[in-house]
């Protein structure tokens, strides 16, 4: 069976957000973190209910392009490809250089791996062109480079930066919450 790639995924977060949305009956504001940056924006296109989009260091994607291309084509030194799997050679350091070691660790266990496909599929639509946005550029970030994050970001209405690296809700929570609390406040005003 083939793995699930980027369509895929939106589609399940649209249909996810879309249920959110028919039992709250409220606004919202979706954060999207790394890969998941490229999903939302292509599963909440034409999603009136959600006010604002809050990227931590994620592909904010526009129409046609995939996260392998928009680098270039080239795969990160930090990632494998078994067939159609890609696999994270030291997720400790790309991904948790910064987090609490025992946090980091439960971390890596949660860890599951991707699909090719998730990396070369092309976003159809671009929700963050009619949906207000920030970006959150993570400035020690091992695994989406800061000059490709300050690129993508700039797709954004606000930035914001932090001085963490992939993962600032394990390294920084209470900093990151209270960042998401201040833009939800401001999406509403």
């Amino acid at each position: 069976m083939p793995r699930r790639g980027l369509h895929d995924d939106a589609l399940v977060i649209r249909r996810r957000m879309q249920e959110i949305l028919e039992h709250s009956g409220v606004p919202a504001v979706v954060v999207a973190h790394s890969y998941a940056g490229a999903a939302v924006s292509e599963g909440l296109v034409g999603i009136d209910a959600v006010q604002h989009i809050v990227y931590v260091a994620a592909f904010q994607l526009d129409v046609g392009e995939s996260a392998l291309g928009i680098s270039g084509g080239m795969v990160p030194p930090w990632c494998r490809f078994d067939g159609d799997v890609a696999w994270v050679a030291d997720p400790l350091d790309v991904f948790f250089a910064d987090v609490p070691p025992r946090d980091a660790r439960w971390a890596v266990e949660q860890l599951q791996p991707m699909s090719r496909r998730a990396f070369r599929e092309a976003l159809s639509a671009a929700a963050w062109r009619t949906i207000s946005s920030t970006y959150v550029v993570c400035e020690h970030d091992r695994a989406l480079p800061v000059d490709l994050q300050t690129f993508l970001a700039a797709r954004a209405t606000r930035i914001h930066r932090l001085s963490t690296g992939h993962s600032p809700f394990l390294a920084r929570p209470a900093e990151l919450t209270q960042l998401i609390v201040d833009i939800a406040e401001t999406a509403y005003v």
